[in-house]
């Protein structure tokens, strides 16, 4: 009995030094003060560095002079592309940091550092997202509507993938009714610093389209143009298949379709603190003689208290041969919400 005590004793003490030990990086700001704890990861300009008395605290990425965490091994990457593993030790000069690994040591200003995340962290920290929700109603139409969406998405070295939907629904009080709903899945697996093979699978409905369900599945090629601490722009080609149905009785028909994507995104952490994000798909169509169809978004996202945001989003639908010949062959609207952002 008293060696099962003495067992326990010991296991517990090792815990707490094991647990006491993950705290032993020093955060150095540029106003001098020093913060014991743990990095945890950088990313779109935000660094969590994990503390035992403020919890995770997220420091902006231009406050920060050095970074002391010898016992930690890092993914380290950098304006110009260039991706470093190692840990990070004493720097000998203000605002770098000074990188450790099998390749040598590496000095880097920290204004070129893009990303740094720290191998083998928890899998729940890689996560991030929002959720957005807003209602309207306008007297001159008799209208309501309501919206509602959210994204979750994880990142790690080589894969980062995303879970989005949205949904807007707009009633009109002598009984006409609108429905767009759109929600999808996507995986990337990044095959170097600025190259990614991409899968995606998506879910539409839009009644002013004329569309019942369009269920797509596809893949492509994507590129890294731009990935800086204040800018992401990427682009992809691929090719896209989908069934549709449009509303009532009308048969399913299947498609083939290429894809061309763009997409951009800004951020700034200085109060306020604003996101905007936007995109461009183009779906020129393989198997319907002269169909292409466009999706345009614009959100710009500006921060009213911690976490919770002004959202105002623009989207533009066209599809120059719809389901049905009868319906719009456009859908286009502007969204006001209240957002939430949680993790990075």
């Amino acid at each position: 009995m008293k060696a099962i005590l003495h067992t326990i004793v010991v296991i517990f003490i090792l815990g707490i030094t094991f647990c006491q030990a993950q705290k032993t990086d020093i955060l150095i700001l540029k106003n001098g003060d020093h913060i014991t704890g743990e990095v945890k990861r950088l990313d779109l300009d935000i660094l969590q560095f994990k503390t035992s008395t403020m919890s995770t605290a997220k420091v902006k990425w231009f406050q920060v002079s050095n970074i002391y965490a010898p016992d930690k091994y890092f993914q380290i990457d950098l304006i110009d592309k260039t991706r470093i593993y190692g840990s990070l030790d004493s720097a000998k000069s203000p605002n770098t940091l000074e990188i450790k690994g099998e390749m040598g040591v590496f000095t880097v200003y920290t204004e070129n550092v893009v990303t740094i995340i720290q191998m083998k962290q928890a899998i729940w920290s890689r996560f991030s997202g929002d959720l957005s929700a807003g209602l309207s109603y306008t007297k001159a139409s008799d209208a309501v509507q309501a919206n509602g969406s959210g994204t979750i998405s994880y990142t790690e070295d080589k894969y980062n993938g995303k879970i989005e939907f949205s949904s807007i629904q707009s009633i009109q009080f002598d009984s006409i009714f609108n429905l767009k709903q759109d929600a999808g899945i996507n995986v990337n697996r990044m095959i170097s610093s600025t190259q990614f093979v991409t899968l995606f699978g998506t879910s539409q409905r839009n009644t002013e389209l004329g569309i019942q369900l369009r269920s797509s599945a596809g893949g492509g090629y994507g590129y890294d143009l731009i990935h800086s601490n204040i800018a992401r722009v990427r682009s992809i080609v691929g090719m896209s298949f989908n069934r549709e149905k449009g509303l009532g009785e009308s048969p399913s028909t299947y498609n083939g379709e290429g894809l061309i994507r763009a997409e951009a995104m800004i951020f700034k952490y200085s109060d306020p603190e604003l996101h905007l994000n936007t995109h461009v798909n183009w779906y020129p169509s393989l198997t319907v003689p002269g169909r292409h169809r466009l999706e345009i978004e614009f959100k710009i996202r500006m921060e009213v208290v911690n976490n919770f945001f002004i959202e105002l989003r623009y989207y533009n639908n066209f599809d120059s041969k719809p389901v049905q010949s009868s319906t719009s062959n456009s859908d286009y609207g502007i969204i006001s919400s209240l957002s939430y952002t949680f993790g990075l």
